[in-house]
């Protein structure tokens, strides 16, 4: 049991560490204002993260008593890397999301300002279109 522990940890171990890498590419590129370059949003990551959580559900308190202490110590710091890296990239994903729902928001005032603004020189005055506002606030865009 105890070379099956640890090919296990060892795979887990790998899966960390590439998911680290393209975490830490994503976290640049979000840093360096290239949101649309992200790998986090690709099929390969996607995948790469579903097999990670399989081999991380198979591991228990059994298993990690199984294997060798430096290999168990090598995959809790490759998972607390991960760790920071996922809440990092986190908050500068809820940073771009804010930023670009706020300019949409702020545009969808702008354009129903004007609208509203727009006075007809009619006895009777036109009708006004609806609002573009709902479909900002519905979270539609």
């Amino acid at each position: 049991m105890s070379e099956q522990a640890k090919g296990k940890i060892e795979r887990l171990i790998l899966l960390t560490d590439r998911l680290t890498d393209m975490l830490g590419a994503d976290v640049k590129a979000l840093e360096n204002g290239g949101a649309k370059s992200l790998h986090s949003t690709e099929h390969t990551f996607q995948q790469l993260m579903l097999t990670y959580t399989r081999e991380a559900v198979s591991v228990n308190a059994v298993l990690m008593k199984s294997v060798p202490p430096d290999l168990r110590q090598k995959l809790m710091q490759s998972t607390k890397a991960m760790n920071d890296l996922l809440a990092r990239h986190q908050r500068l994903v809820t940073r771009v999301r804010n930023a670009s729902e706020g300019m949409i928001r702020a545009i969808a005032k702008e354009v129903e300002r004007r609208q509203i603004s727009q006075r007809s020189y009619a006895r009777v005055p036109a009708g006004r279109p609806p609002a573009a506002g709902a479909m900002v606030y519905n979270s539609v865009i």
